[in-house]
């Protein structure tokens, strides 16, 4: 009975917002809340979708086309299924990122927003996944006003049966061995 109680605890233990990003263990539980951004649920991320108007962005990282393939191997990108319309942005969930991605993160939500900083913009990954807390706090940091975080990610909309759709990710232009340190 003892361990069931502890058992129960563990599940219901709510994980501390941190102060900063989260470097490590990306797959893990995240808190219930990002502080100066709107959590939104399954629902209303639907709901959100629906509308259109607000750009949704999925940063699941994924590993770039090396720059030096052996000669006659075959690179195939990997497709993720993601939520329609959104803007696949790999690799910019990390907790420390390579000026060069960190540059181009920003150029792209420049794009996606239209320049306008208080543009209500959505960011996502996978369930208990940092990657998208990370990306989510970095808009914040860069000024962004109107960030909405939609922790479920594409397993709780896939949960639902909305719809996914194959897409291939929109990678930075910086050397693998570079973005790897930057990790």
């Amino acid at each position: 009975m003892l361990a069931a109680i502890f058992f129960v605890d563990v599940v219901n233990a709510q994980v501390a917002e941190p102060a900063d990003y989260k470097l490590d263990n990306f797959r893990s539980r995240v808190p219930e809340r990002l502080s100066g951004a709107k959590t939104v649920s399954t629902l209303e991320a639907w709901r959100l979708w629906q509308a259109g108007g607000v750009p949704f962005i999925d940063v699941m990282p994924q590993a770039p086309k090396p720059k030096k393939l052996a000669k006659g191997v075959f690179w195939l990108d990997k497709t993720r299924d993601n939520i329609p319309g959104s803007f696949w942005l790999a690799n910019v969930g990390y907790g420390r990122l390579h000026p060069d991605v960190d540059r181009w993160f920003r150029s792209r939500l420049a794009l996606v927003t239209a320049g306008r900083k208080d543009k209500p913009i959505l960011f996502y990954c996978l369930m208990n996944c940092w990657m998208s807390w990370n990306a989510a706090k970095r808009a914040l940091e860069y000024g962004y006003s109107n960030v909405i975080w939609y922790p479920d990610g594409s397993d709780g909309w896939a949960f639902e049966n909305y719809p996914l759709k194959a897409s291939y990710p929109e990678f930075p232009q910086t050397p693998e061995a570079e973005l790897a340190t930057a990790r």
